[in-house]
């Protein structure tokens, strides 16, 4: 089992997604009308996340993500799907509290767990060229357990 807090799933995978300081991270082209965009993990979260949200770039934010992650061998690093689970690690917090403080008995480590093949699942089955932009509402919906 995983232990919680900065040993849990979810500080892992941050550490695997930011590597260490200095240290090279991977990156996203995302295509906005006749633009290229090229963001950090950082910054495509903030796009996602941040208080200055662009609907538009951030459904292209999900799109390339997606399609990056689908498009890796299921013998590579998985790079690309660590990333997307990266992105719907902050979608997932609030729903995931909301269980732990409900249901006490329920661990932490393994609620995280779950969330993360959730999203791996819920990746699985993703169609990047849907005209469907809410890939990650639909993400934190399909990772809070009933």
């Amino acid at each position: 089992m995983t232990l919680t807090g900065p040993g849990g799933v979810f500080a892992r995978i941050d550490e695997d997604v930011l590597g260490p300081p200095g240290g090279s991270r991977p990156s996203l082209r995302v295509n906005v009308g006749s633009h290229v965009v090229l963001l950090s993990p950082e910054e495509s979260r903030k796009v996602l996340y941040g208080p200055r949200r662009d609907a538009a770039l951030g459904a292209a934010v999900w799109r390339q993500a997606i399609t990056e992650a689908l498009r890796e061998p299921r013998n590579g690093d998985g790079a690309g799907r660590l990333l997307v689970v990266w992105l719907a690690v902050p979608g997932l917090y609030r729903n995931l509290h909301r269980i732990l403080r409900l249901w006490r008995w329920v661990d932490r480590a393994d609620l995280e767990a779950e969330a993360v093949l959730a999203v791996l699942a819920a990746l699985d089955a993703a169609d990047p060229t849907s005209s469907n932009p809410t890939w990650s509402s639909r993400t934190s919906a399909a990772a809070t357990p009933t």
